[in-house]
């Protein structure tokens, strides 16, 4: 760079060349918002910012975050916009205490760089804690499978319960004895044409003491039985069961 020079009284002249430098702003890493002390099987987020007051444009960010024995939990590379936040929602893994390694390196457009490494240390989980979360969730869920079958037997034994009752209900219905009418042998004891003979005595007016007397008579003409009171439609219809 040469600089042009004048004075007060008029003489002017160029200065040796000089030599400038001119660099950009080195990138800032913020973790003020990254929890070190995390839990394990507990989901955290995991949070940094990066300032360049060149700007973000251009840069790009390598992350690697491992496990003590070298396993890669978290790698991928960030390009951070304006406001340069990198957010990242994760679990450790596991039940148990760990340490893990976070490692960033960014470099900006201008071929400036900045590196960092923290330990990030994972608690061991509270066991009776874990317990009882499971069980929350267990008792707030819906019924499970095991539930519908359960309940789909007991419908299926209460209906075969029904159908074995109605059987054996019917069964002993069918057992039952049938109780017939029995007419008594004097029932029996006259025939068909000794009834007819006895409502027809009666009809005439006439009633023998017995069955006995009324064997005795053995043939009416129709004169006797004219002169006992009888119609001749009567003598007709006695004659006819004759």
């Amino acid at each position: 760079m040469i600089v042009y020079l004048r004075d007060i009284d008029g003489l002017n002249g160029f200065s040796n060349p000089l030599m400038v430098d001119f660099r950009g702003a080195t990138p800032q890493l913020d973790f003020s918002e990254m929890p070190t002390d995390l839990t394990s099987g507990k989901e955290s987020t995991l949070k940094f910012n990066i300032i360049d007051a060149d700007g973000n444009d251009g840069t790009e960010c390598s992350i690697l975050m491992t496990e003590p024995n070298g396993i890669t939990v978290i790698s991928e590379l960030f390009h951070p916009d304006a406001g340069g936040d990198w957010i990242h929602a994760w679990t450790p893994t596991g039940d148990s205490e760990t340490n893990y390694t976070f490692q960033i390196a960014c470099l900006d457009e201008s071929g400036l760089s900045v590196n960092r490494e923290i330990l990030l240390r994972a608690r061991e989980a509270n066991q009776s804690a874990t317990v009882n979360e499971t069980t929350d969730e267990t008792s707030k869920g819906p019924p499970s499978a095991l539930t519908g079958i359960v309940i789909g037997v007991v419908g299926l034994f209460l209906l075969l319960l029904l159908l074995i009752s109605g059987i054996f209900v019917s069964n002993r219905s069918d057992d039952l004895p049938i109780e017939e009418e029995v007419l008594p042998d004097d029932a029996w004891s006259k025939t068909a044409g000794e009834e007819s003979d006895e409502i027809l005595l009666e009809m005439a007016g006439l009633s023998p003491t017995s069955l006995s007397e009324m064997t005795e008579i053995t043939d009416w003409t129709d004169e006797q039985l004219i002169e006992a009171g009888w119609s001749q439609e009567q003598i007709d219809a006695y004659r006819e069961e004759e």
